[in-house]
């Protein structure tokens, strides 16, 4: 059993009444530079402005991130099956009145045009900024079902951010947010995040073994994300991306106990609702 586990069991716990940066785990490095793989481009936009999605899912890279708590593409025959909510009408239409020369280099590595609006490729990574009126109704769907699973002592204008399973199938670690106007008050140091730890031995519709508040801090040109959370008894988690080569999308968790114990762990990202009775 995890020793931040004993630690929640023996204080008191007290229920308390977040566009993204997120990066796709690829080991693929390009040096930054003003070449634009014209073949490649133009190749990836037959496939999506034509709707050949057998052609699509096989130039990529897996898995396509989405965000939270819609589910990853993790393969080419989900690809496939998914192509038509990924890419509407819309950004078709954009996406056909494109040229070559509309493209660039983009952020750390990689290229795209208007800004990163719409797609950011990085040879066979592709990251879709872009999300249809089909997929934004799946994940508003998503998100009430997983907050209205919540204890009530959590309910209020939070939405899901982000779920990870220990790496001894013992805790499950869900992390919330307060959606904000300005990406400035998001990434702010200020308690806009949450996060709830449970044992999957107990219901988790209950209240959880532990709750702290926190924030979002995103670093560097590659968009690193650390998450910072404590409380009042003097506990202190943060939270990283892991970037080994593991599969799947893991954080690094560091816990501080108010005694300055330090303890290390890796958890993998997962889905709420997969938890559910």
């Amino acid at each position: 059993m995890k020793y931040f586990f004993l630690y929640f069991l023996l204080i008191p716990v007290t229920a308390l009444i977040l566009s993204f940066c997120k990066k796709t785990d690829t080991a693929i490095v390009f040096e930054p530079d003003e070449y634009v793989p014209e073949e490649r481009i133009m190749k990836l936009k037959q496939a999506i402005v034509g709707r050949d999605s057998i052609l699509l899912a096989s130039m990529l890279e897996y898995p396509v991130q989405r965000e939270y708590p819609l589910r990853n593409i993790l393969d080419s025959a989900q690809m496939i099956a998914y192509f038509d909510i990924l890419f509407d009408d819309s950004i078709r239409a954009v996406l056909s009145q494109t040229q070559i020369d509309d493209w660039s280099s983009f952020g750390w590595r990689g290229h795209s045009f208007s800004y990163g609006e719409y797609l950011w490729v990085n040879g066979d990574a592709l990251c879709v900024n872009y999300y249809s009126e089909r997929e934004l109704m799946l994940r508003k769907e998503l998100i009430q079902q997983e907050m209205s699973s919540l204890d009530a002592s959590l309910a209020g204008t939070w939405q899901p951010y982000i779920c990870m399973l220990d790496d001894d199938g013992e805790l499950l670690f869900r992390i919330d947010y307060i959606p904000t106007t300005t990406e400035d008050n998001l990434y702010a140091s200020g308690k806009a995040f949450r996060l709830a730890i449970y044992s999957l031995k107990d219901d988790l519709r209950a209240i959880p073994q532990k709750v702290m508040m926190g924030h979002l801090s995103i670093e560097g040109s590659a968009c690193f994300h650390y998450l910072s959370f404590d409380d009042e008894q003097g506990f202190r988690i943060d939270i990283s991306e892991d970037h080994s080569d593991k599969d799947g999308f893991w954080r690094r968790i560091a816990m501080t106990t108010p005694a300055g114990d330090k303890h290390e762990y890796s958890a993998m990202e997962c889905y709420w609702l997969d938890f559910l009775n």
